[in-house]
């Protein structure tokens, strides 16, 4: 109506308040994920290179001109790396810069197996079918997934000692599974996670035929 000033506008209001800062915090995270990323690749490539020279860690020091805390810190991504100082490594480790560099370079790949698609048999004292290696190369651990079939009780089940962790998931049947000095009965739903450089393995079939996943993590 004439003569009446316009009502002021309402205010806006914000209906979900807690998601732009949420946003706003994951995107300002990711440059900082992706740098620690590229370190831990790094420092995995300069480590997995010192081994490969049967090196120790004073020695590629040495070698380098570095202190032995720099170059520890370096393979344990803790610190970024100059260029000057990923020179002196690669010249060092007798390899291109681009050597130190591949791993965070290259595109990783999932490993899928469609149900009822058949799985290849590694050669082992078990019944094993391997679904597949997957080296996680960011962190330069190598995951090694099985699925193990016991179908009846053996005389001696064998024995395994390893680098590295293993975790088992039981999913049919029951047995009887030692690690050094323990033993664990595991059925349908049961875990075991260990340090695989223990002693253990299946020790009986406690009703079959059994069936468990077992999970090997460990750097190549």
């Amino acid at each position: 109506m004439q003569g009446q000033s316009p009502k002021p506008a309402l205010p806006c209001r914000n209906l979900r308040p807690d998601i732009e800062p949420r946003v706003g915090a994951l995107t300002d995270d990711l440059p900082k994920r992706r740098c620690e990323s590229l370190r831990v690749a790094i420092g995995n490539e300069v480590r997995n290179w010192r081994l490969k020279r049967g090196w120790r860690l004073e020695e590629l020091a040495r070698a380098a001109g570095l202190s032995m805390g720099a170059v520890s810190r370096i393979e344990n991504g803790t610190v970024s790396t100059s260029l000057t100082t990923l020179r002196a490594l690669s010249w060092a480790l007798g390899v291109p810069i681009s050597s130190l560099l591949r791993r965070s370079e290259q595109q990783y790949e999932a490993v899928f197996k469609k149900a009822g698609q058949p799985i290849g048999l590694r050669n082992c004292p078990t019944p094993a079918e391997t679904l597949g290696d997957i080296e996680v190369l960011s962190s330069g651990i190598k995951v090694e997934p099985y699925l193990v079939r016991l179908i009846e009780q053996e005389a001696h089940f064998p024995t395994f000692r390893h680098s590295g962790m293993k975790f088992l998931y039981m999913l049919e049947g029951a047995i009887r599974y030692s690690h050094g000095e323990d033993h664990y009965d595991l059925g349908p739903g049961d875990s075991l996670l260990f340090e695989a450089s223990v002693l253990h393995g299946p020790r009986k079939l406690l009703r079959g035929p059994a069936l468990y996943l077992s999970i090997i993590s460990a750097r190549p």
